[in-house]
């Protein structure tokens, strides 16, 4: 018998030893929609070989494995910051009376998770060893819903066993409301934002190092990239003449929790910004204008960008 969707459950465990699972404790994080969840990608070798006869296929044969996977969160500030630390690398740690706050920016090695899944009865459980996250995507609109996170891997392939013990965070996600966005760029969109979006992406490089195993024994990453786009209501042109005259600005965003009397936040620091589209969207009651922008490498954030979590409670991602 098939288990209804909503005894589905969802944790991730930082690795300690690439591919292995650690005794550090999975966070659970109530998940809103399977982008596509995992799927195992194992490599069929096909036998072509001519035999004398009038086929074309004679025989299948295992060769690699790994998996790929992605899912939408509402994005709890206790728990989520594990994508944050999974796509950039590089996490500092300073704690207060009010808790803790995370900076994290761009390093070369970041780390590893084990993904727990749980989907079925008796061995219903799939743990996905040696997520490594090739892009992260979180999104918000100013009159509705919550601030979304989408992390997308590639892993090992899955195995199979018991399901585990879920438990949840009672912190509340942020709120699109709750934000603030502030573009040196374009000061006059600061006050008029709908919609933002924002990517964080760098290429994973799963290595299968001659180890006589299927699974892959290390990897390596690629350079971090900080792309977005936000949306405005159209009362002006400062978008589209910032764009023109290819004007360099920072750009910030920040969400404060008002029901943790803002002890939990969240503050995107992208100290170079250029704004790569502009365009022109009437397809509503009211025009709107739609910047595509991307971060530059300076050396404020020696990176692309930084990220400050604050959270109420000490912790580490």
């Amino acid at each position: 018998m098939s288990i209804a969707l909503y005894r589905s459950h969802t944790g991730w465990i930082r690795e300690t030893t690439y591919g292995s699972t650690s005794a550090l404790g999975a966070r659970y994080i109530p998940v809103l929609s399977y982008d596509p969840g995992w799927e195992d990608e194992l490599e069929r070798v096909v036998d072509e070989g001519i035999r004398g006869a009038p086929s074309k296929d004679f025989a299948i044969y295992t060769g690699i494995s790994k998996s790929r996977g992605g899912y939408t969160y509402h994005f709890y500030p206790d728990t989520c910051g594990i994508f944050l630390f999974g796509i950039f690398g590089g996490e500092l740690i300073s704690t207060g009376a009010q808790g803790s706050t995370h900076l994290f920016g761009a390093t070369d090695v970041p780390p590893t998770y084990t993904l727990a899944d749980f989907h079925g009865a008796a061995l219903g459980e799939s743990l996905i060893r040696g997520a490594i996250f090739e892009r992260v995507d979180f999104a918000y609109s100013k009159n509705a819903g919550t601030l979304t996170v989408k992390p997308s891997f590639v892993g090992n392939a899955s195995t199979q066993v018991a399901e585990t013990t879920d438990s949840y965070s009672t912190a509340a996600p942020f709120r699109g409301w709750e934000a603030t966005v502030s573009a040196t760029a374009s000061t006059a969109m600061n006050l008029r934002t709908l919609d933002v979006s924002l990517s964080f992406a760098r290429p994973v490089y799963q290595i299968w190092g001659g180890s006589n195993t299927q699974v892959p024994n290390a990897f390596t990453v690629g350079p971090l990239e900080v792309t977005g786009s936000i949306t405005s209501y159209g009362t002006t042109f400062s978008e589209l003449t910032a764009y023109q005259a290819n004007s360099t600005g920072s750009l910030t965003i920040q969400l404060d929790d008002v029901a943790s009397t803002n002890t939990n936040t969240f503050l995107l620091t992208c100290s170079n910004v250029r704004f790569e589209k502009v365009t022109l969207d009437r397809g509503g009651d009211y025009s709107r204008w739609t910047t595509s922008f991307r971060a530059l490498h300076n050396a404020t954030d020696s990176g692309p960008a930084t990220v400050a979590l604050s959270v109420a409670s000490s912790c580490g991602f």
